[in-house]
């Protein structure tokens, strides 16, 4: 997805007589969006690229990881292999990963993904829907409005799952083509 193309697509909207509000928090940022029946539209905008959060000026491909709250070990597992940043970042400096992870009851979890998110400053809260199959348009669609909103500079936004292997050298060359 181009970021020219993915703007038109999913363009800055305000939302009005909504019953549904999502919010989104990375790190120390909180959005709000509302969620209509085909899309995901923005109501207040919090860049985080100006303090390094995430998204820098230099991201052009940015990497959603789909991730269920209580997937530690696998985020962990990701950190240290394919999405190791000290070993990517002198590659690819223009990728940048982010694990998308929505709401949890247990609060156990809650205080680990806080913890979590503090420490590695690489994930993307989706609050107000509970983290679950039924609700997973609805975090892909808030993973890639936010990435359009936050990532001035993104030209391609990739989704991948918790549970898989991704051969970044290989994903990397082929987009650039």
């Amino acid at each position: 997805m181009k970021s020219v193309a993915g703007r038109d697509i999913l363009k800055r909207e305000i939302c009005e007589g909504s019953s549904k509000n999502d919010h989104l928090t990375c790190g120390r940022h909180v959005q709000q969006f509302c969620v209509t029946d085909t899309r995901v539209t923005m109501t207040t905008t919090l860049r985080n690229s100006s303090d390094g959060f995430l998204c820098k000026d230099s991201t052009k491909i940015m990497i959603l990881i789909i991730s269920a709250p209580g997937n530690f070990e696998k985020r962990t597992n990701i950190r240290t292999t394919w999405g190791n940043n000290s070993v990517m970042n002198p590659i690819f400096p223009e990728v940048q990963l982010a694990f998308l992870v929505g709401k949890t009851n247990s609060t156990e979890d809650s205080k680990k993904i806080f913890e979590e998110s503090i420490k590695y400053e690489d994930m993307i809260h989706i609050l107000d829907h509970i983290d679950a199959y039924k609700n997973l348009t609805y975090k892909v669609l808030s993973g890639y409005q936010w990435a359009l909103q936050n990532c001035r500079n993104v030209e391609v936004i990739g989704k991948f799952d918790d549970d898989i292997f991704v051969d970044m050298k290989t994903f990397v060359l082929a987009v650039k083509k």
